[in-house]
């Protein structure tokens, strides 16, 4: 996911850097087992793609095409897994690594369709801890880098039904990829990056018991 909301990130590592580093190392894992692999960098209205190859030189491509992204536009998440499912020929795994800020109903319907067609699907969901705990105080400008529109609101006021909003939000998601056998990390930026990993093995590590 290469929208605008991606390049925000309040640490070190943006949200789309730690989701590009993070597919960095997976597909690093899944070349190294001979597995074939491919990306798809999602941008508003269209895809950067890179095909799937299983050489170990192959990495060097799909680095190459994380690190001439630049996050910027809308959401096309929904829009470029649906694209994804119905070009895929093969079955095969799929792992998303977005904040999945799209229309939560558009989302489910690729999940959906992605699972239809046999595929095994994992769902790295990235914020940012700032999305995740709302620290601020007082009164603050909120922009949305997705579309410049900006408010100021009272920290204080909006806190609460923002962090409730957010629940509701991160629990119809996980209820929705429960549903639909969907493999669903939430993950924050802040945590160390090898954690995302070991999920991503531990599951590798069940799927061929």
């Amino acid at each position: 996911d290469a929208s605008a909301s991606m390049d925000f990130g309040d640490g070190p590592l943006s949200k789309y850097a730690y989701a590009a580093t993070l597919s960095s190392a997976m597909a690093h894992l899944l070349l190294g087992q001979s597995d074939s692999v491919g990306l798809v960098v999602s941008h508003e209205f269209e895809d950067m793609q890179v095909p799937p190859k299983s050489i170990r030189k192959h990495l060097l491509t799909l680095l190459a095409g994380l690190q001439a992204a630049t996050p910027d536009g809308g959401t096309g998440i929904a829009r470029s897994m649906l694209a994804v499912a119905e070009r895929l020929k093969r079955r095969g795994l799929v792992v998303i690594v977005s904040d999945l800020l799209d229309d939560p109903e558009a989302v489910e319907k690729a999940l959906k369709l992605l699972c239809l067609k046999g595929n095994d699907v994992i769902v790295f969901h990235i914020l940012d801890s700032v999305e995740l705990e709302f620290p601020f105080e007082g009164l603050a400008r909120m922009d949305d880098v997705e579309t410049d529109r900006n408010i100021t609101v009272e920290c204080e006021v909006v806190k609460r039904p923002y962090l409730g909003l957010l629940e509701e939000f991160l629990e119809q998601t996980r209820e929705r990829c429960a549903d639909l056998g969907v493999d669903y990390h939430l993950v924050s930026t802040s945590e160390p990056l090898d954690r995302g990993l070991i999920r991503f093995l531990a599951w590798r590590s069940r799927s061929r018991v």
